[in-house]
This record gives C-alpha cells, sequence and structure tokens, in this order.
C-alpha cells in the first residue's frame, strides 16, 4: 500500500487513495494497526480519497480507533496540501465531499497556507446532538466523574465541546480523556477543548479555519518541530 503522511499543527493523518485498496474495504482493525505508534506506521488517524458522485473530490475521515468521522480541519488541510503537492489542485478554491457535508478547501502562498470553510456554526441542542429540551448549548454544566465542569457546544459538521473547570485535581489533558466519553448527556461522543487554549471566533457566522499543512518526516534521533497549541480562525461573515 502506497502510503502518505502529513502534520496539521501537529495532528498527524496517513493519507491513502481509495483506488490503492482495489475493491477491498478498509476494517476497522486495519485503520487500528496503522495508527498505533508503536506496531504500524503511528498517527492519529487515516484520510482515504475516494471520487464524488460529480467526479470530484471526496474523503473519508478516520479516527485511531476505527470509527469514520464526519469532518477533520487539521484533516482537511492535510488533503489539500496533498493534492496541491501531487498538482491535482492550483490556486483556486476547490470542494472536497466529506460525510459531513461538502467543505471548500484553497491552497495559498505557494502551499505555505491552507484555508477550509468548515461551515455554519450551530449552538443547536438538536443538531449537535445534546439531550434536553431545544436550546443554544452556552455556559451549561455537568459533572463527570466528581469532576464539575462549564461547558459550550457547538458544531460545524464537527461536534465540539469547549469546557472549563475550576478544579485542579486534574490536569487539563485528564479532563479531555474524562470529557470524551459517552455520556447520557452526548449520545454521540464530541471533540472536545480546554479553554486554556483559547480559539478566537469574531462571529457566530460561517467561518473556516486556516493553517500550515506539511509532509512529516522522520530523521533519526530528531523530534519533530514543536506546533502551536490551536488554530486560528478566520471569519466571513455571510
Amino acid at each position: 500500500m502506497r502510503f502518505h503522511k502529513y502534520q496539521a499543527l501537529g495532528n498527524d493523518y496517513i493519507v491513502i487513495e481509495r483506488a490503492s485498496l482495489g475493491d477491498a474495504d478498509l476494517p476497522a482493525a486495519a485503520v487500528r494497526g496503522l495508527c498505533d505508534r508503536h506496531f504500524g506506521v503511528g498517527s492519529d488517524g487515516m484520510l482515504v480519497e475516494g471520487t464524488a458522485p460529480d467526479g470530484g473530490f471526496a474523503l473519508f475521515i478516520f479516527n485511531p480507533d476505527g470509527s469514520e468521522a464526519e469532518k477533520s480541519g487539521n484533516g482537511l488541510r492535510i488533503f489539500a496540501r496533498y493534492l496541491w503537492d501531487e498538482g491535482r489542485v492550483g490556486d483556486d478554491a476547490f470542494p472536497v465531499v466529506t460525510k459531513g457535508g461538502i467543505v471548500q478547501c484553497q491552497v495559498r502562498d505557494a502551499g505555505r497556507m491552507v484555508f477550509v470553510e468548515m461551515g455554519k456554526a450551530s449552538f443547536d441542542s438538536e443538531r449537535i446532538p445534546v439531550t434536553g429540551p431545544r436550546r443554544e448549548v452556552v455556559g451549561e454544566e455537568i459533572d463527570i466523574d466528581g469532576e464539575h465542569l462549564r461547558f459550550t457546544a457547538v458544531t460545524v459538521g464537527i461536534r465540539t465541546v469547549s469546557y472549563t473547570s475550576r478544579s485542579s485535581r486534574r490536569s487539563w489533558l485528564g479532563d479531555w480523556v474524562v470529557c470524551s466519553r459517552r455520556t447520557a448527556c452526548f449520545p454521540t461522543a464530541p471533540t472536545c477543548s480546554s479553554l486554556r487554549s483559547s480559539v478566537r471566533i469574531a462571529s457566530p457566522s460561517r467561518f473556516g479555519s486556516a493553517a500550515p499543512a506539511t509532509p512529516w518526516r522522520r530523521a533519526a534521533a530528531a523530534a519533530p518541530p514543536p506546533q502551536p497549541l490551536c488554530a486560528w480562525v478566520c471569519v466571513r461573515v455571510t
């Protein structure tokens, strides 16, 4: 199997072409094995190129546990840069079909920056989803394993929960692990982030994220260069 490996803000993905799989499906066990950092290639997930109904680009995004994701900002940036490196796209924006909808992507500045339009932000509890009466899920509270958290949930095709904790009992990574578990409040496991790494959003309108995406290269006795903790967000008001 021929593959590529890229990183975007330290989030690394394996990229493969669907055609390289032939008629075979990609079983979850194979994804887990390839993403394993001890016995496989090692990555935070896999990006499998497909073909959209109109003949354009489609992308299947797999989590390291083998489950399929709807969207990934870093994954889409990586895929866009991969297409640019292969000479299959130029400077103009182009659509990519994902499980979470169509995303417009654009590679700029001779490959140094990749922009993706992730969609319209929504705090609607039914769209995210979050259980309970229909509402905007902003500044709510929840107790998980004895930890009191305040959270806001939003979706742009990716269910994201940003939260803060007044307790110092756990590290922010520990909070993330706890929050990521499926609970009665979140029927489907969301992506979680700590507000200690803040992301600026100027308007709850359509927005996209922009960041570098580069081929991942391993050098003997050398670690990958440090990356920023989070992406900055650019907003397009419509």
